[in-house]
């Protein structure tokens, strides 16, 4: 059930219906419908009707009073505010409009009109700058664009309101002097009121009191009378019914429509024309109720249907016309195959029907008297072929062995009936360029009825041809150069020299690769120029004779279907081929192929074979199972180039994009995972006889143009990284594309790891990585250097200091070894505990260079041993305690050796001058903090009585040099605790 159909400034067509607002481009509807919790959806689903105003916004209105508007880009519907005095009348009849100012209306009829406001976005009678007669009930309100007047039809009569002056002039009060107000003062009950391009007054009555109408009314306000006055439409709808507003197109074409009736106004009787209600064919039409009438801007018609949904018909584009006959005998349609024709000398035209007689049209293709003395207007002959000759005589081919040869001087037809013919049909009927007519038969092959042969009798004169087949003959040429071509149904096609009657050539589809026949059925031939012949085999043979080769079109080339009935070329050398279920017209020189059937206005597409006659006006004639087609191939011709494209829908997967929004953008960008992009495409026009063929290519991706088929619809299931462009194009039946190509640019953003800034950056980071590794490098060089400077430098001490202790000693020594040999033994200790003093320190500086003692685990193994060798040579016992996270520690080679060197001075300190027994060591790792402890239970010293020696300056100084701390306690006759705490 289709209410209200409009068509927005690109095209779109925008369709109300009780299910929903639909949107259709063509080729496909889009459909949208209220969903429950979402605001910007459309308030109900039953649309009552819609209005594109002036700014190009769409107005919804529902059947229940809800209204906005929908914008046609993002698909968002914004609600609007109607205030009444009763909210019961939202569901009365309703009638939205727009004045040439601008100004929306509605009419909810007949109880309130109210005015749209864009400040309080409201539609209300306070609003209003149209008043009416008080207690009036107003039926219809009319806007005159042209004089900016409103007329007013109501229960009253009609009224006139003058924007300019405010004033309302209405029967009893004509403050204007409207001559209509006067002359139309008994109209009561007047509804559909509206002025046609002729500024005439149309409006229809109907009494709500005495029932009586409805009636059709037209006023002349410049004659000053009733062009039509109180018309009944009973005449033509015999059974109840109701009328809408009479429609107007641009081209002034009046129509009335309504419950349940569609009819034409003819501007010269002044009448009304029905169109048959009824379902005779696919395009008739067949409806409960018109709604409403809408035209588009290619002249269009949209009828919208209560029950049948949408009929789109264009008067002034039927091209196709089929004629159908009228049988004499029972007066009703005929229904037989319409087989020949021929145009007379006074351009009428001669029909052959088979089963019901031979018929004579006009050139306007109405039906004439036969007028042939000899053949009676109610004759029954089948005349399966009909030839003019060149003494003017037309020669008829019947069913029955018969021949009917008309004398159109003396309007007299004789039949004869050649006895070597036995009574079998005469399909095909040809004159030679010698006067002999050649006869084609339906099961007995070819004869031959001599011209020069005078002296025997008609009938006499007919002899067969033995060197053709005794077989049916579907049809007979005579090409430019005097041969006769004749087409078999079983054995291919023979090409006869008419002067010895002799067969010269005979194809078949058993010949050379390079010259046979697609089929051995051959349905027609035409010479269509000096060098090529058509030949119909289940498909199209295109036979050189000069090059004595033979091409072929088939359904795999683009022709429709294999199955050519018969075929005609018009006078710009396009060839128009009847097929058992449409008419295609062929390029032969381009290989365009447009093919036409009962969608676009041919009732019968299914054509008879050889039924086919190429007028002399140029128009083309087709006949076919029950009528005959007439058609003017210039007026199918496209004569413009075809619109442009528009892309109607963009899809990532199964989501939809805004097409207006994304065309605003410089490019389309997409993610690297949107792998599939569906593009719909469409013309935005919807007049059949246009035939388009859309091309469309994904520069980068495509090679060339890719011919969309009947979906029109592109998809791309993997675009590579890069930039592309889609561009679109439609051609016409002649070979003309858009004046412009439709394009998108799309570019496929790479993922982020193929950007150019995170390749940058890991360019980046891998040169501070390898500067970091240099600074690393560096840095341990420069560490290396500084722990050699300071082992050289603290060897440098420690020798230095030693070998200067030993040359005092040694000097001491010198003096005191003759006078004090006890004195000079304690020097030579001296001497002797410095050396290995110094020589353990230089071992233990090598061992700790050296990269085999590397780690922590060869530290304490070296403790250990130390430890071994003073229990050794002291009556001490050594423990250890080592956790092991401590063995697992990474330490430098100077904190290492710095700490060996501490554990040695105060292991040797408590094994030779404290005489310690016991000996603990204990070394732990906690939070990063490296611990060892070293615990005695020697004599002790008093830390503060006695002055520090040089071990345990020592021990501080290289405790220092690691950034280490060094905690002594010691007791007398107790012990000593030495700890160090380092920072690992």
């Amino acid at each position: 059930m289709v209410n209200t159909v409009v068509q927005d400034e690109e095209g779109y067509i925008w369709i109300a219906t009780i299910n929903g607002l639909q949107r259709f481009d063509g080729n496909r509807f889009i459909t949208f419908q209220h969903r429950e919790g979402n605001e910007k959806s459309i308030p109900n689903n039953n649309i009552a009707t819609l209005l594109l105003d002036s700014k190009n916004n769409l107005w919804v209105l529902s059947a229940f009073g809800e209204i906005g508007i929908f914008d046609k880009k993002r698909f968002i519907y914004t609600p609007s505010s109607i205030k009444v005095k009763d909210e019961n009348i939202l569901r009365s009849a309703k009638f939205l409009f727009e004045d040439t100012d601008g100004n929306l209306m509605l009419l909810l009829s007949p109880h309130e009109l109210v005015t749209y406001k864009k400040s309080t976005n409201e539609f209300s009678s306070a609003n209003n700058f149209i008043s009416f007669p008080k207690n009036w009930k107003v039926w219809s309100v009319f806007a005159d664009k042209v004089n900016k007047n409103f007329w007013i039809a109501a229960d009253s009569g009609i009224a006139v309101f003058n924007a300019a002056t405010k004033k309302l002039s209405y029967p009893g009060q004509n403050l204007e002097g409207f001559h209509a107000i006067d002359d139309l003062s008994k109209i009561r009950y007047a509804s559909q009121l509206r002025l046609d391009s002729r500024n005439r007054i149309w409006f229809i009555t109907w009494s709500v009191v005495t029932g009586e109408g409805p009636y059709v009314y037209c006023y002349d306000p410049f004659r000053r009378r009733m062009m039509i006055d109180k018309l009944s439409l009973y005449s033509f709808v015999p059974s109840y019914h109701e009328t809408n507003t009479i429609f107007q197109q641009r081209s002034g074409k009046l129509w009335l429509y309504g419950l349940p009736f569609l009819a034409e106004f003819d501007e010269k009787t002044k009448q009304f024309l029905a169109v048959p209600n009824q379902y005779l064919h696919e395009q008739s039409v067949n409806f409960e109720r018109i709604n409403t009438l809408f035209e588009d801007r290619e002249d269009n018609i949209w009828l919208s249907t209560s029950d049948n949904g949408i009929f789109v018909f264009n008067p002034s584009a039927q091209l196709f016309k089929n004629v159908q006959h009228i049988n004499r005998f029972t007066n009703v349609p005929g229904h037989e195959a319409v087989m020949s024709f021929v145009e007379t000398d006074n351009r009428q035209l001669l029909v052959g029907v088979w089963g019901e007689g031979i018929y004579r049209y006009d050139q306007n293709m109405n039906t004439l008297p036969v007028a042939i003395e000899g053949l009676g207007e109610k004759n029954g002959y089948s005349a399966w072929d009909m030839i003019r000759m060149s003494n003017g005589e037309i020669w008829m081919g019947l069913q029955g062995g018969m021949i009917l040869v008309y004398d159109q001087q003396k309007a007299i037809a004789k039949i004869y009936t050649p006895p070597s013919i036995e009574g079998r049909t005469i399909r095909q009927v040809v004159e030679d360029k010698h006067g002999n007519v050649w006869l084609g038969t339906h099961s007995i092959g070819l004869f031959k009825w001599s011209g020069s042969a005078t002296d025997k009798k008609f009938e006499d004169r007919v002899t067969q041809i033995t060197s053709i087949p005794r077989t049916l003959i579907t049809r007979l040429l005579v090409d430019s150069s005097g041969y006769l071509w004749v087409c078999t149904i079983v054995d291919g096609i023979y090409k006869i020299d008419t002067k010895t009657d002799n067969v010269i050539e005979h194809i078949t589809s058993k010949d050379t690769v390079t010259k046979r026949l697609i089929d051995n059925s051959v349905a027609d031939v035409m010479e269509y120029d000096d060098s090529t012949m058509l030949i119909v085999s289940n498909g199209l043979n295109i036979y050189n004779t000069k090059r004595n080769f033979i091409t072929h079109i088939s359904t795999d080339n683009g022709l429709p279907t294999p199955y050519i009935m018969c075929m005609e070329k018009d006078r710009d050398g396009k060839l128009w081929l009847g097929m058992i279920n449409g008419l295609c017209r062929l390029d032969l020189e381009k290989r365009n192929f447009s093919y036409y059937d009962r969608t676009d206005g041919i009732r019968n597409d299914k054509f008879k074979v050889g039924a086919s006659y190429l007028m002399k006006d140029g128009r083309l004639l087709f006949g076919t199972t029950n009528d005959f087609l007439v058609f003017d191939p210039e007026q199918v011709r496209s004569t413009h180039a075809p619109p442009n494209v528009a892309i109607t829908d963009i899809k990532l997967g199964a989501t939809s994009l805004s097409v207006d929004s994304i065309q605003n953008l410089p490019e389309l960008k997409l993610r690297y995972d949107d792998k599939s992009i569906t593009i719909d495409f469409a013309s935005l026009s919807y007049l059949k006889k246009n035939k388009l063929t859309f091309y469309y290519k994904m520069d980068g991706v495509d090679k060339d143009w890719i011919q969309s088929d009947m979906s029109q619809r592109a998809i791309y299931t993997y675009l590579p990284t890069g930039s592309y462009t889609f561009i679109v194009r439609a051609q016409n039946v002649d070979g003309s594309f858009s004046k412009e190509i439709t394009a998108l640019k799309l570019k496929m953003n790479p993922p982020f790891w193929k950007t150019w800034w995170f390749l940058g950056l890991l360019i980046i980071a891998f040169v501070v990585f390898l500067y970091w590794l240099d600074q690393q490098r560096m840095n341990r060089i420069r560490a290396t250097e500084s722990i050699r400077t300071r082992i050289a430098t603290s060897l440098t001490e420690d020798m230095t200091n030693s070998i200067s202790s030993i040359n005092i000693s040694s000097e001491l020594a010198k003096t005191k070894v003759d006078k004090d040999v006890e004195r000079t033994k304690e020097y030579i200790s001296q001497i002797s505990d410095t050396s290995n003093r110094m020589v353990q320190a230089m071992y233990d500086m090598v061992w700790s260079i050296h990269p085999d003692n590397d780690t922590m685990q060869h530290t304490i193994d070296r403790m250990k041993m130390f430890a071994s060798e003073m229990e050794s040579a002291h009556d001490t016992d050594i423990v250890f305690d080592v956790a092991k996270s401590v063995s697992k520690l990474e330490l430098d080679m100077e904190h290492r050796y710095e700490l060996l060197s501490v554990f040695k001075e105060a292991i040797m300190n408590a094994s030779r001058h404290a005489d310690a027994r016991h000996i603990q060591v204990m070394l732990q790792c906690k939070k990063r903090l490296l611990r060892m402890s070293i615990e005695d239970d020697g004599k002790g010293f008093d830390p503060e009585a006695v002055v520090m020696g040089r071990g345990i300056n020592e021990m501080r100084r290289r405790t220092s040099a690691i950034n280490a701390t060094l905690k002594i306690k010691s007791y007398i006759n107790t012990g000593t605790i030495i700890k160090v705490e380092l920072k690992v």
